[in-house]
């Protein structure tokens, strides 16, 4: 049995210029007036309790639905202090899509597109309410299969 539940994760971002060769030919450098490549990792301890770190395999819909709800992780009670979502593969026929939308913001608060798109939001400690976000897909043909992974600290 786990003594402890954790999440551990990483990301990196690379600014980066294309330049078209005298024959047409493009290159892609990094940013030549950044020149570096950003990044980092971190690990999150959240819970002896294994309930506290949960994972969904969620597909989109073109109605927004809020973390809370039956479809995903049907709690009412989420107090998010970790949040990872990643588009897997199309569950349409076009490009998937997903909008994060959160309470309160009139335009998604995220906007993610294509296979290989994702979030890391580490709230810590902030216990963000799993009811205040909800995700949809703009049509029936960008619908997406999407990995949700949360943590909550006890």
């Amino acid at each position: 049995m786990a003594d402890s539940f954790k999440i551990q994760y990483s990301g990196k971002v690379t600014p980066v210029e294309e330049i078209e060769s005298a024959d047409g030919g493009k290159i892609r450098i990094v940013h030549s007036n950044i020149d570096k490549v950003f990044g980092g990792s971190n690990e999150v301890n959240f819970s002896s309790t294994s309930s506290k770190v949960n994972y969904k395999d969620y597909t989109t819909t073109t109605l927004a639905v809020n973390l809370e709800h039956s479809t995903i992780f049907n709690d009412a009670n989420i107090e998010l202090d970790f949040l990872y979502m990643g588009i897997r593969e199309a569950a349409g026929d076009g490009t998937p899509n997903l909008n994060v939308s959160v309470t309160g913001v009139s335009v998604p608060f995220i906007e993610m597109e294509g296979i290989g798109d994702f979030c890391i939001i580490p709230f810590k400690n902030n216990n963000f309410p799993g009811n205040a976000i909800s995700l949809n897909s703009t049509s029936s043909s960008t619908l997406a299969k999407v990995d949700i992974l949360i943590g909550e600290i006890e």
